[in-house]
């Protein structure tokens, strides 16, 4: 039994390497992490852009300037780009932050991402909140 066992997990790990079993693979696009500011949708395409659209579920407006995500597109721990919001961002409305261009030379087309995201903002008449979150995904041609 001990045999069979060794087997296993050895023919396991192969497929791992080979990529056969990389979960990334097989996830659709989702992010995950954030909570009073809502994920609803997210993409990447080949030119380095990557675009994010949450909903501000902090109940209050959130003033221009107030809300800054940033960005890590290959997950080394520095932020290739800050985005922040332009105009005020009202309670249960939803906001797309765009980075155009910041991550061109991590996405290439139809491979699969992974990026971090930082979020700080500060809702009016409240205190400075951080939220983070990593998205997943297939970069688009």
């Amino acid at each position: 039994y001990g045999l069979a066992l060794v087997a296993i997990v050895i023919i396991v790990g192969a497929l791992f390497a080979l990529g056969i079993l990389n979960p990334l693979s097989y996830q659709t696009d989702t992010c995950r992490g954030f909570v009073k500011l809502q994920y609803r949708d997210h993409g990447a395409n080949a030119a380095g852009n990557f675009d994010l659209t949450l909903q501000n579920g902090s109940g209050n407006t959130i003033p221009a300037g107030a809300a800054k995500v940033s960005i890590d597109c290959n997950l080394d721990g520095v932020t290739e780009a800050d985005v922040n919001n332009s105009t005020a961002w009202g309670a249960s409305r939803e906001k797309t932050f765009n980075f155009s261009a910041s991550c061109s030379s991590t996405f290439t087309a139809n491979d699969p991402y992974e990026v971090d995201l930082n979020l700080t903002y500060t809702p009016s008449g409240g205190f400075t909140k951080t939220e983070s979150a990593t998205c997943l995904g297939t970069v688009t041609p």
